[in-house]
C-alpha cells in the first residue's frame, strides 16, 4: 500500500491564448471532479465546499474570478502530489463514483474539454506545497497540465492531457522546515510540545522557558528534530542540544 501526502496550494485555470468560455468551465469541473479526494482516495479537493457542490456554483465562481480563475486546493498524494499530478491524463479516464453522470457523458465531457483546450491554450496549473512523513519529504511544486498529443502504452497516439514541472524546491524533513512550511509558522504546535518536553527532561525552570525557546530557534536547533519525533528520555536528545545549552548557561553566568 502506497504512502499518503498531503498537499494543499492553488488551482488556476490559465490561458496561453483565449479566454476560457462557460462551457469549458463546465467541462473543466467534471473532470476536476473525478479527481476529487474528499471522497477518501488520491486526488485533491477545492477547499471552498460551496463552490464545488455542483457545476452551476462552480460557473459562477469561475464567471466572478474571470479571465483566470484561482481557488484554494488541498489533496492526499499516492506517495506524493506529484504522482497524482503525473498520472492526470490515465487517471481522469475514470470519473468518480460519487459523479452523477452515465460513463459515456463523462467520456464525451473529458474529450471535448481536451479538444477545447488544445484550441484555445487553456492549461490547469497546480501550485502547492507537499509532505509525507514515512519518506521524510516537504517540498513546493508546480504542475501545468494541457492538452497535447499523448502516446499511450499501447504506442497508439491521441489528444490527452500532458503534465510539466514549471517549479521545485525540496527541504529536509524537520521540525523547523515542517513548521515554516506547512504551517507558517516557525513555532507552531509542534515546536511547542517538543519544547515542553525538553524543559521536563533538561529541568530547565519555569523563568527559563522563553529564554530556551528562544535559544532553540536563534540556534537553528529545530532542524535536529522531526516534526512527530518521540523524545521519552533524556538519551533521546541531540548532543548538540544539550551542549549548546550549557555553554549557553555557563556564559549567562559569567556575565
Amino acid at each position: 500500500m502506497a504512502n499518503v501526502s498531503f498537499f494543499f496550494g492553488t488551482l488556476y485555470l490559465s490561458t496561453d491564448d483565449k479566454p476560457w468560455t462557460p462551457e469549458g468551465y463546465l467541462l473543466a469541473y467534471d473532470v476536476l471532479m473525478s479527481q476529487d479526494s474528499s471522497g477518501g482516495h488520491y486526488g485533491f479537493t477545492i477547499s471552498d465546499e460551496d463552490i464545488i457542490v455542483d457545476s452551476a456554483s462552480f460557473l459562477e465562481a469561475c464567471l466572478k474570478d474571470a479571465p483566470e480563475p484561482a481557488f484554494p486546493i488541498w489533496g492526499s498524494g499516492r506517495w506524493s502530489a506529484d504522482n497524482n499530478f503525473k498520472s492526470f491524463n490515465k487517471w481522469t479516464k475514470i470519473k468518480d463514483k460519487y459523479q452523477h453522470m452515465s460513463e459515456e457523458t463523462y467520456q464525451a465531457n473529458r474529450t471535448k474539454l481536451i479538444a477545447l483546450m488544445y484550441e484555445n491554450g487553456w492549461h490547469f496549473m497546480f501550485d502547492y506545497t507537499d509532505e509525507e512523513g514515512g519518506y521524510g519529504f516537504i517540498c513546493k511544486e508546480t504542475y501545468t497540465i494541457y492538452a497535447g498529443e499523448v502516446e499511450e502504452e499501447s504506442g497508439k497516439k491521441e489528444l490527452g492531457f500532458i503534465t510539466t514541472l514549471g517549479f521545485f524546491e525540496s527541504y529536509d524533513y524537520n521540525l523547523r522546515n515542517f513548521c515554516e512550511q506547512i504551517q507558517d509558522d516557525r513555532r507552531c504546535y509542534l515546536y511547542y510540545d517538543i519544547m515542553d518536553v525538553l524543559h521536563r527532561l533538561l529541568n530547565i525552570s519555569p523563568d527559563k522557558y522563553e529564554e530556551f525557546n528562544d535559544f532553540i530557534v536563534k540556534e537553528e536547533l529545530d532542524e535536529l528534530f522531526g516534526p512527530y519525533q518521540e523524545i521519552e528520555s533524556y538519551e533521546d536528545i541531540p548532543e548538540k542540544v544539550i551542549e549548546k545549552w550549557e555553554e549557553h548557561c555557563r556564559v549567562s553566568i559569567k556575565e
